[in-house]
């Protein structure tokens, strides 16, 4: 994240979207606390967000208040209206503040192209400006296994899980749009006995990450 700036042209599209958001009156704030009212607005965001859907209790953390406190909460809003229209948590960190993790992203149905690119520049800017080192935006699993031609047959196999497991989860759109903010990738691995166990384990892990804590 030390390297991180808005400068330059290869940087020209995110300047783009912070004055286009901020000419249309749009403003990014981040607290440490939050309100019991602030609490409700998100809540009905997030409700909206989920359409229906159970949480990724696993993966991600849930739109839990007694989660949340813990949290810094990242909102845009427009000035005029003070209407929030997206909001991020930001995991704790126990680093002495040397990283900060990106947790639950939501926002309302109807929002401006790239809302969501302008809530992560901006907590980006913040936490760089306050003496940051890692910003962490979190993983995109199975999105480059088995792409090279010496990529191993239980590559191979993970990779084909990747292409055709989008009905459960983006793999690959999720990288390529982390990918616009020129992250330093870091590899994670998944241990398993054998090779005739890596269907089945590739298939229990995306159900994990889908299952409601509660049930």
């Amino acid at each position: 994240m030390e390297e991180f700036d808005l400068l330059g042209s290869k940087q020209r599209d995110f300047r783009n979207v912070m004055s286009r958001f901020q000419r249309d009156g749009y403003t990014f704030e981040l607290f440490q606390n939050f309100s019991d009212d602030l609490f409700e607005q998100l809540k009905i965001i997030s409700d909206e967000w989920l359409e229906g859907r159970k949480e990724m209790g696993f993966s991600l953390g849930q739109f839990d208040k007694s989660y949340l406190k813990h949290s810094q909460i990242a909102i845009i809003k427009h000035v005029e209206t003070s209407e929030i229209i997206a909001f991020a948590s930001i995991m704790p960190s126990y680093d002495k503040n040397k990283s900060a993790s990106i947790d639950l992203m939501r926002f309302k149905k109807e929002v401006p192209n790239n809302t969501m690119s302008f809530l992560i520049l901006n907590l980006l800017i913040n936490y760089k400006e306050n003496g940051y080192k890692i910003f962490n935006l979190g993983m995109a699993p199975l999105s480059n296994v088995g792409k090279t031609q010496k990529a191993h047959f239980t590559e191979k196999v993970a990779n084909l899980f990747m292409k055709h497991g989008n009905h459960f989860y983006s793999f690959e759109g999720l990288r390529n749009y982390k990918n616009k903010f020129d992250p330093h990738w870091e590899a994670r691995y998944l241990a398993y006995e054998d090779i005739t166990v890596l269907p089945s384990s590739l298939i229990e892990a995306t159900i994990l990450i889908h299952t409601d804590k509660e049930e």
